[in-house]
């Protein structure tokens, strides 16, 4: 027999996850809509349940859906709603104000109540008919647009083997990431730098170890007891999440920020068998590993630069190795968000936020023929980055490795 605790639990997982098909989820986010935008206020809830029982529909959704009737944008709503419904039925917009109202209703106090009926009721109800089936399709058609390309997404994440480590499916991931957040919380300030600059640097780190999916999908990616090197690592995060998950290989990394760098000699905790350097990786050897990871660099570079960091790459990769690259995906699969991600880019790197002399996203596709031809394996996977899923992955494996 199920406890309180585990019946409830039970309720949430049912609210949260029946009916999640993209077509589900856009009826109800349809229905929920319609239902507020109605001026039936104190019975959304209950109107809520009945339909999405009635229907087959997801509970919880179609109940979020129906605050768009919310304390900020229900005025708006209403005044739409009336002007609608009043245009509808009598070809002119609702009043505007109480004079112009009580001049419509007139004096004869008898046919108030048809008069408000007239003027108010009849065009509300309509209004909200009409504002909440607009606003209703408008919102199913992006949910099922959305909810479809997550569902895509997923399929093409479990056929290529490339997809984030959900929270609590790795409590040793889940704790090193806990704990170079912590060790954020204790960075000393830049050289120079004020309270503002110390505060960014802290609240950066904990927020891209929160949003950025690399780091939960490059550790499981990592084989526990490879010499990995980070080529152009920035603040050091992955190097700090692998070292702080344990990882018994030998660790380096360089980059040409030296306040970076900074942050990323605390957040590795001290240990010894991370190696920091400052380098610029367009002329610095790459030393040999077993695992070589070019994550967001090579958009900083020319072309011809980004063509001899991959070569070096390549040829210090290990038989049996893997090269580990992402960077941001502008072919025409990324569509708008691509342009997008671009233009953030170069304005980042105009105000100096990050280090580059240009942005010149490289040729994903180019890439991945060059390591095929070179005899890699390669698995290629768009992965969420700030704009959606505008940034690829290229896991690439030598011949002789099992992949993970």
């Amino acid at each position: 027999m199920r406890g309180p605790a585990e019946a409830f639990r039970l309720l949430l997982h049912h609210l949260a996850h029946d009916h999640t098909e993209p077509s589900r989820l856009a009826a109800a986010v349809a229905v929920g809509t319609f239902l507020g935008a109605t001026p039936f206020y104190g019975f959304h809830v209950a109107l809520c349940v009945v339909a999405a029982l009635a229907l087959r529909l997801n509970v919880l959704v179609t109940y979020l859906a129906a605050n768009v009737s919310n304390p900020v944008f229900a005025p708006f709503l209403v005044v739409a709603e009336l002007h609608v419904g009043s245009w509808l039925l009598h070809g002119r917009l609702a009043p505007w104000t109480v004079a112009e109202l009580r001049e419509r209703l007139g004096a004869d106090p008898t046919g108030t109540l048809r008069g408000l009926a007239d003027t108010v009721l009849g065009p509300l109800l309509l209004g909200s008919a009409v504002v909440g089936a607009g606003l209703g399709a408008a919102g199913g058609l992006l949910t099922w647009d959305v909810a479809r390309r997550a569902r895509a997404r997923r399929a093409l994440h479990r056929e290529s083997g490339i997809s984030p480590v959900p929270p609590g499916g790795d409590p040793a991931l889940d704790a090193a990431l806990g704990r170079v957040a912590e060790l954020a919380l204790t960075l000393p300030p830049p050289p120079g730098a004020g309270r503002f600059a110390r505060r960014y640097e802290r609240e950066f780190v904990r927020r891209k170890l929160g949003y950025d999916p690399i780091f939960r999908t490059l550790p499981p990616l990592i084989p526990d007891g490879a010499d990995v090197c980070d080529v152009g690592c920035g603040r050091g995060l992955l190097l700090a999440v692998l070292a702080a998950r344990g990882h018994r290989g030998a660790l380096r990394g360089f980059d040409w920020d030296d306040a970076r760098l900074g942050t990323a000699r605390h957040l590795s905790g001290g240990r010894g068998d991370v190696a920091l350097a400052r380098a610029d990786a367009r002329s610095a050897p790459i030393p040999e590993a077993d695992v070589i990871v070019l994550v967001d660099l090579l958009h900083y570079l020319a072309p011809q630069e980004q063509d001899a960091v991959l070569e070096a790459a390549i040829l210090r990769l290990r038989p049996g190795g893997r090269l580990l690259l992402r960077d941001m995906d502008v072919s025409p699969g990324a569509g708008w968000r691509g342009g997008l991600h671009r233009l953030q880019e170069r304005l980042t790197t105009s105000l100096g936020v990050n280090r580059g002399e240009r942005v010149a996203p490289p040729g994903l596709d180019a890439i991945q023929a060059r390591l095929e031809a070179r005899g890699f394996a390669v698995r290629s996977q768009r992965i969420a980055g700030w704009f959606g899923s505008t940034d690829r992955l290229l896991v690439a494996d030598l011949p002789g490795r099992d992949a993970p």
